[in-house]
């Protein structure tokens, strides 16, 4: 199966609107051709971080499942803003299959000679989803780069 972006075309057109949401882009990734899943936070007033997971799906048309309830706008500028950035990475050339992530993480290959740039921002991104953010997911990507760099 072929991804669509017209789908999500379709969706953003759909769905303009003029509210700035309260949630703010922590990290996501392709998990399936049509499948990306996405972290978003905000701050409360004591500075807590609030936690949303979202699940997009793109087929024939957008659907998405929020890990907490929130109100329709907020769902919707969520989605959008999520969508903004499947779009955006959509013309990059990869190397590395978005379903091979994990494996390259946990072996590091010798034989992958080159990694297209958008595919370090990719397994970051993978890396903050799956570990979050915090001193040893970035001294595991690290790793990854500098071992990857030692290679080339």
């Amino acid at each position: 199966m072929v991804f669509d972006q017209t789908v999500i075309e379709k969706f953003m057109a759909d769905h303009q609107s003029q509210y700035v949401g309260k949630y703010r882009y922590h990290s996501g990734y392709r998990m399936e051709e049509n499948t990306f899943k996405v972290h978003y936070y905000m701050l409360d007033q004591n500075f807590r971080q609030i936690d949303i997971f979202v699940e997009i799906h793109c087929q024939d048309e957008i659907t998405y499942t929020f890990s907490e309830d929130l109100h329709e706008q907020e769902k919707i500028y969520i989605v959008k803003d999520a969508l903004k950035r499947v779009l955006l990475k959509l013309g990059y050339k990869r190397v590395l299959h978005y379903s091979l992530y994990e494996n390259f993480i946990k072996t590091v290959s010798e034989d992958l000679n080159v990694l297209a740039p958008i595919e370090f921002c990719d397994i970051l991104s993978y890396m903050k989803y799956h570990h979050g953010i915090n001193q040893q997911t970035m001294d595991d990507f690290y790793k990854i780069f500098y071992h990857h760099s030692k290679h080339n």
